[in-house]
């Protein structure tokens, strides 16, 4: 069987059935690191031409380019919906990310970050106008599928705010398909508040949990070894920014990792298309959503990476090692 999980052969395939979203074995991690991945099986997907694709949650998910920042509320043209692009499919994906703002902020109580806005709520911040503000988009029974991602904090009510937001959306929506994108912050900082709910959120809601944080987490540190590949990694930095002020946030390498593994849990297919370092390349990242590829290492890294960014996504061996480990990190807690 060629595609993830026994999904159905009637989905659109543009991939061989060589480089297919597949679980593939683990390779063999360094000794006494041993973990087992135990991918279950995952129901039928559908095609996503018409769909509409909700993402929820802060700089995490949108400094790497997996959503583009500035476009709260509206449609988005990050590297998620440009894979979905690649797949010869149409779908919208909105984006609600907004800067500093937790999960807690997209419950029906909206925005409650007083660090952000000040306790009288009138200090604007990540085009977020204040407190009390509905940051969800108006017409959630349109929303098909629906990712959601934790801000950078060991979030002691991390469960709670994960399914009021899925249960709302739920509410217009029953059919919706939820989604948790666990990012590189959670996991090397070792926050257990949000991953110890990782296994609650899916064996209890429902939830497919998209791990590309524990991805990352696993290749600098050894854990996993890239197949195909030849890079030694030896530190985060190749995934995250590193200037004085930021080491944590995703640059194009993550986002784009991030923003494959939402698209394999989506559809059941790899995002494996021939130019995707055009689509990488060609799209704008950071803070602003304003700042090009070509100019992002400069602008984040005050501190040189051992092993840049840039030297993974102009090695497509590694490339194609990386998203063959994709598989094996979805629904992994």
């Amino acid at each position: 069987m060629n595609l993830l999980y026994g999904f159905a052969a009637s989905a659109l395939v543009l991939v061989s059935t060589s480089s297919s979203c597949e679980k593939d074995p683990v390779p063999s991690p360094k000794p006494g690191t041993e973990t087992e991945v135990v991918v279950p099986d995952s129901p039928k997907q559908d095609g996503l031409d018409g769909k509409k694709i909700l993402v929820v949650g802060n700089s995490m998910v949108y400094y790497g380019g997996c959503v583009m920042n500035g476009g709260q509320k509206g449609s988005d043209a990050g590297l998620l919906y440009q894979l979905i692009k690649a797949g010869g499919e149409n779908a919208t994906v909105y984006d609600c990310t907004y800067g500093g703002h937790a999960l807690h902020d997209f419950t029906a109580k909206g925005c409650t970050s007083t660090k952000l806005h000040g306790d009288s709520g009138t200090k604007t911040s990540g085009n977020c106008p204040g407190l009390g503000t509905e940051l969800l988009i108006s017409d959630l029974t349109s929303v098909d599928y629906l990712f959601i991602s934790e801000a950078g904090d060991n979030n002691a009510d991390f469960y709670a705010d994960a399914t009021a937001v899925f249960n709302r959306v739920k509410k217009s929506n029953p059919n919706v398909k939820c989604f948790y994108i666990n990012h590189i912050y959670s996991v090397y900082k070792n926050h257990t508040k949000v991953t110890s709910q990782l296994m609650n959120l899916h064996d209890k809601e429902g939830v497919t949990i998209v791990n590309c944080g524990q991805l990352a987490y696993d290749i600098y540190t050894g854990n996993v070894k890239v197949p195909g590949g030849s890079m030694a990694y030896s530190d985060r930095y190749t995934f995250c920014n590193h200037t004085s002020s930021d080491t944590y946030h995703p640059n194009p390498l993550m986002g784009y990792i991030m923003a494959q593994m939402c698209y394999c849990a989506l559809t059941g297919r790899a995002a494996d298309f021939a130019d995707y370092s055009k689509m990488v390349k060609n799209s704008t990242y950071g803070a602003g959503g304003s700042v090009s590829y070509g100019d992002y290492y400069s602008k984040y890294y005050t501190v040189p990476a051992d092993h840049p960014f840039m030297d993974v996504i102009d090695n497509e061996s590694e490339i194609k090692g990386i998203q063959k480990l994709i598989p094996n990190y979805i629904d992994k807690f």
